[in-house]
């Protein structure tokens, strides 16, 4: 395992070991001797485990970025998008005006709100809203962008299949 990976693995144990000892002081500062005690081992327990998960899944991505330099590329960029559109989605619809204190006047959402007349409960309007107010919308519309960014990948890395099966023709 390079540095890069060792650094990794390191680092996801710190912090699974700093949730440890955050257990064990409040289950101590409530009284609870027993509590604290389970909490570490079990905590302590779980740190190793995720440690020996991000080991080996760094073993692995290295090896698949050693022998397949595109296809390791083509996953981390679509690893890439979905994060940063589900980072996006809802400061974009904030600036669409689509906020907690309701429609922006003056904005697209105002603009699209005009056209509707009474929205209905339930409609990609009001979804766009709630999502916009950060209830119960935020979580159908992250879903959608972010299957927006797996299917873009989907896309690229079915792309880069057939085309290694088209040259090899």
């Amino acid at each position: 395992m390079d540095k890069a990976a060792k650094k990794m693995v390191e680092a996801g144990s710190i912090a699974l070991q700093t949730a440890a000892t955050a257990s064990a002081s409040l289950a101590a500062g409530i009284g609870n001797p027993a509590a604290a005690s389970a909490a570490v081992g079990i905590t302590a327990d779980a740190a190793k485990g995720a440690a020996n998960v991000a080991k080996e899944a760094a073993e692995r991505g290295l090896k698949l970025a050693k022998n397949h330099p595109i296809t390791a590329t083509i996953i981390i960029a679509g690893a890439a998008v979905v994060v940063v559109l589900g980072v996006i989605a809802i400061p974009a619809l904030n600036a669409a005006g689509f906020t907690a204190q309701g429609i922006v006047a003056g904005s697209v959402a105002a603009a699209a709100q005009s056209t509707i007349g009474n929205v209905a409960a339930g409609s990609t309007f009001s979804t766009l809203q709630s999502a916009g107010a950060g209830g119960a919308g935020a979580a159908v519309v992250n879903g959608v962008v972010q299957g927006v960014g797996v299917g873009a990948a989907g896309v690229a890395a079915g792309g880069k299949y057939l085309w290694s099966k088209m040259s090899k023709l």
